[in-house]
């Protein structure tokens, strides 16, 4: 082989490589983007005022949500994604509502 085909099997590798690595970089990207959408939809659910969140017990759209993220996400994302949506509807007793939305996760 001459110098010049070593030369650009060499480069056309390397291409490959790195796009193998954007690829795995914007799987990466797009898991996150995953758990940001549970939050958004999840505190979207709520009805609250700035003291609380009233329409957690016995919701049915809220408990649907949370299975599905349940098979969609592994077990370490559930709670961060419940106490982000709480935290983003900026109620005081951020606190009961977490207890009420563990025991969605819990059953």
């Amino acid at each position: 082989m001459k110098m010049n085909e070593i030369e650009k099997m060499e480069r056309e590798l390397r291409r490959a490589q790195k796009k193998q690595e954007s690829l795995a970089r914007k799987q990466q990207k797009k898991k996150g983007n995953v758990v940001g959408e549970y939050i958004k939809r999840l505190a979207s659910l709520f009805f609250y005022d700035e003291e609380m969140i009233y329409n957690i017990p016995n919701n049915p759209d809220i408990f649907a949500c949370i299975e599905e993220m349940k098979q969609e996400l592994p077990r370490e994302e559930w709670e961060t994604v419940i106490r982000k949506a709480v935290k983003s509807t900026g109620v005081k007793e951020k606190e009961i509502a977490y207890t009420q939305l563990k025991t969605y996760l819990e059953s």
